[in-house]
């Protein structure tokens, strides 16, 4: 049975609690691979050497453990987070900026910065324009930005909260 494109919650929940053959039987190795392959990894290993890295919208702060993981590490790489509260990971930033988006966009002292990662931050902010244009005057010539947001069709999937209920720990998107 295919999900693609479907909203109906209980064609999800069959589809969830019939019985799969993995494909792969070492679970850890698929999550690294997946990972690995990852646009949000990709983005992050091919960083120039010595980069520094804007987290907006950081969450608890789980971009700073690509840095290391999986292989290669990139420990020449400063990373910054920007979020409305402390992450349980931001010790381990190189330094990080608490605030609301839309009353004072981060300031980091003038730092410019040579890439500026937004993972579902953009929908959670009154002007989705000014992240762009705040990311163009905060980045270094050839600086790089990553940006990425809910798809359409995922207004239509059932809501984290409804799929729980059910108890299944699954998010559509």
């Amino acid at each position: 049975m295919s999900l693609q494109g479907t909203t109906d919650i209980d064609a999800i929940i069959r589809w969830y609690r019939a019985e799969h053959s993995p494909a792969l039987e070492d679970a850890e190795k698929v999550f690294e691979f997946y990972h690995q392959c990852h646009p949000r990894t990709l983005f992050l290993k091919m960083l120039p050497a010595g980069a520094t890295l804007l987290d907006l919208g950081a969450g608890d702060g789980p971009m700073q453990v690509f840095r290391n993981w999986p292989p290669p590490a990139r420990k020449d790489l400063k990373l910054y987070a920007f979020s409305l509260r402390k992450g349980k990971h931001f010790d381990a930033y190189d330094g990080y900026e608490l605030g609301d988006w839309d009353r004072h966009p981060p300031d980091f002292g003038g730092m410019l910065f040579d890439a500026i990662f937004s993972s579902h931050f953009v929908e959670h902010i009154q002007q989705p324009g000014s992240l762009a244009a705040w990311a163009a005057s905060r980045l270094k010539p050839g600086g790089r930005l990553f940006t990425e947001w809910p798809a359409e069709a995922s207004l239509q999937a059932p809501e984290h909260r409804q799929l729980r209920a059910h108890g299944i720990d699954l998010r559509l998107g």
